[in-house]
Parts: structure tokens; C-alpha cells; sequence
């Protein structure tokens, strides 16, 4: 589990530096902008860093059950329904839903 920790750790830094930049570049912000964050500014941000890695962690430690790859077969497997039986499910469970007023 280590191993697969430290992989999504580093895709999960690369992927927020791609984006941060992606964005930076967006809005033509550049390096001078970005080193005038004041000092309560940085600290803001670390903390929101902090808060958001000890989710992930929390998240992963939930999620450490096994699952198979049938499991994951399936998940992926679109469901073939077309917007008509949906409408029509989504009016049944509407409809077993309500309560008789009186």
C-alpha cells in the first residue's frame, strides 16, 4: 500500500502544479504577481494544503478494502439505458415517494 500511496501522492502534486500553472497562465499571471502573497496569504494557503492532504488521507485509509477486478469490470460498464427509461424510473420511485395527504 506504500508504493501506491507515494504513485498517487506524486500524480496528485503533478497534476495540481500542471493545473496551478495552466490556470496561471490563463489569466497572464506571472512570477512577479505570484511573489507578492503577504505572509497571512501563504500561511492561508499551507493550511488549506494541510487540511486538504489530511482528507486524502483519511479518504484512503477508508478505502483500503480489496476490490476485484470483476468489481471494477463492472463499475466501468456503462449502463445501457436510454433517457426515456430513466424519465420513466425517475417518475415511478416519484410517484412510491409520495404520501397520501388527507
Amino acid at each position: 500500500m506504500g508504493k501506491n500511496k507515494e504513485k498517487l501522492t506524486e500524480l496528485s502534486s503533478t497534476l495540481m502544479e500542471f493545473f496551478v500553472a495552466d490556470v496561471f497562465r490563463k489569466n497572464n499571471v506571472t512570477t512577479d504577481a505570484t511573489n507578492r502573497l503577504s505572509d497571512e496569504q501563504k500561511a492561508k494557503i499551507k493550511g488549506i494544503v494541510e487540511d486538504l492532504k489530511t482528507q486524502v488521507d483519511e479518504f484512503l485509509a477508508g478505502n483500503s478494502s480489496d476490490v476485484t477486478p470483476n468489481q471494477v469490470k463492472d463499475a466501468l460498464q456503462p449502463k445501457k439505458k436510454t433517457l426515456r427509461e430513466i424519465i420513466r424510473e425517475k417518475k415511478q420511485n416519484d410517484t412510491d415517494n409520495e404520501t397520501p395527504t388527507e
